[in-house]
């Protein structure tokens, strides 16, 4: 019979799990619920711009109200007024970041999905995009 004992990491911030340490360590300095958080994006992948604070952030989501909701036997419905001018003021103050707008909505609500016009691949695949095409220009004069 063989017995063993094995260390067992958690973050912090969202609950996160696992064994190694400097795994852990380096998740909870970018996790999207650590309210100090490190974007890697913006900081591997930025255009130099300082990251914006989570407080600014979170202040341009109270934009967006809870309106009305709405309860039936499929689940509850959400309606929030103001939500398509508080993502637009949210995308301004993250320079279009898509992790630090996701990371913004999740410490506000956390529900992302309770913001509907926030669709996290579609933002991603779209500034990965603006992204190859800028390191394009700069590389070959595109």
């Amino acid at each position: 019979m063989r017995k063993a004992k094995r260390w067992v990491y958690w973050c912090d911030f969202c609950g996160k799990s696992g064994r190694s340490a400097s795994h852990m360590t380096r998740h909870e300095k970018s996790c999207t619920m650590n309210p100090d958080r490190v974007c890697r994006m913006c900081k591997d992948y930025g255009d130099g711009t300082p990251q914006a604070k989570m407080g600014d952030m979170l202040k341009a989501l109270e934009l967006a109200k809870i309106e009305e909701i709405e309860e039936d036997r499929f689940g509850v419905t959400v309606k929030i007024k103001n939500e398509k001018e508080a993502i637009e003021r949210l995308r301004e103050l993250s320079n279009n970041c898509p992790m630090c707008m996701m990371a913004t909505i999740k410490q506000y609500t956390k529900y992302p999905g309770l913001f509907s016009s926030f669709k996290f691949n579609e933002e991603k695949a779209k500034w990965w995009e603006e992204y190859n095409k800028s390191q394009l220009q700069k590389d070959y004069g595109y």
